[in-house]
């Protein structure tokens, strides 16, 4: 048995107007390191909360052709299959390794998710499992990358009129440099998708 060693990163490219994502913006990038089991759905990758539609691109091994996979909406305008029924290890190859990762299509987060590996299963060891990253993951609702950096440069001067405000909304504190592979919490998809159908 073999686990897959993924890396995300954020962001690549602002959807909304088009633009590359700048060197400014480059500092701003927070990325993660995991090691996911082999059963493991791609509704367990998506790595934020479900407070907005999210939509992994990827090609299908089997016929070639990208196929959407995330959370549903029928309003949407288009065929996403159902993140939870749909393993990675079906997907993620070496010979397919990336995926294109979207996740609230206000803000437009958009992430590249890479294969960077395949590794033997340890005995003893829980997956998935976080093995390095770095910097904060940004607050939901903060307005995409452009609205990061503002927010990132606010709460890093004391001096800002916004500044105390600022934190509040962001729950008291928040570093943007920060990264501890500890505080990476893995929630039960199955768990998930429950709540995810109580709340509407």
């Amino acid at each position: 048995m073999h686990e897959k060693a993924i890396r995300s990163c954020v962001p690549i490219q602002n959807r909304a107007t088009g633009d590359k994502a700048s060197d400014m913006e480059a500092h701003t990038r927070a990325c993660i390191i995991y090691i996911l089991g082999s059963a493991c759905s791609h509704s367990g990758l998506h790595g934020w909360t479900d407070a907005h539609l999210h939509e992994f691109r990827i090609k299908n091994p089997k016929t070639g052709r990208k196929v959407n996979i995330g959370l549903p909406d029928e309003d949407f305008g288009r065929k996403v299959s159902p993140g939870w029924g749909k393993k990675i290890a079906d997907f993620f190859t070496p010979a397919n390794p990336k995926a294109e990762y979207t996740y609230d299509f206000g803000d437009n987060w958009r992430h590249i998710i890479s294969l960077e590996d395949i590794l033997p299963r340890q005995k003893g060891v829980d997956y998935p499992m976080c093995v390095g990253g770095e910097r904060a993951c940004p607050p939901e609702d903060c307005g995409s990358s452009y609205g990061y950096e503002k927010f990132r440069d606010i709460v890093m001067d004391p001096g800002h009129k916004e500044h105390d405000s600022m934190l509040e909304w962001a729950g008291g504190e928040f570093h943007p440099e920060h990264f501890d592979c500890a505080e990476v919490i893995f929630d039960d998809p199955a768990e998930r998708l429950e709540k995810l159908y109580e709340d509407f």
